[in-house]
């Protein structure tokens, strides 16, 4: 039986394709920043023995230009500023990743003058 080539193959192997999605996995918003896409919004993490907090600054953000995406080891926040006359519109892009013990079904997430915050509790051990 002879193997199949093709350009990938040739190129890199699949320890190096492997290797390459997972910077891009670790560093998406580094990436898409550099891309020019997205501004990464200011944002505090803590976390304690019981819970995950999280606080995302979202200046000129309506709730409806909001989009918060949740599963098990990952929150996507992605949210459209509003457009100021002398100022374009930005596009706030922040992907984090939780600890393998939060409780994601159970988080809460409030939103008030141009801060989200996200409680998620963590699972008891």
């Amino acid at each position: 039986m002879v193997k199949k080539r093709t350009l990938v193959n040739d190129l890199l192997e699949q320890e190096d394709v492997n290797r390459i999605l997972t910077f891009f996995k670790k560093n998406a918003n580094f990436v898409k920043k550099r891309l020019g896409k997205f501004e990464e919004p200011y944002s505090e993490i803590s976390q304690n023995h019981k819970q995950v907090m999280i606080k995302v600054l979202l200046p000129d953000v309506s709730k409806n230009n909001l989009q918060l995406k949740m599963n098990d080891r990952l929150i996507e926040i992605k949210a459209e500023q509003k457009k100021i006359k002398w100022r374009p519109a930005k596009t706030f892009y922040r992907a984090i990743d939780l600890p393998s013990n939060a409780n994601i079904k159970n988080a809460v997430a409030q939103y008030k003058k141009n801060k989200l915050k996200i409680v998620i509790p963590k699972l008891k051990p």
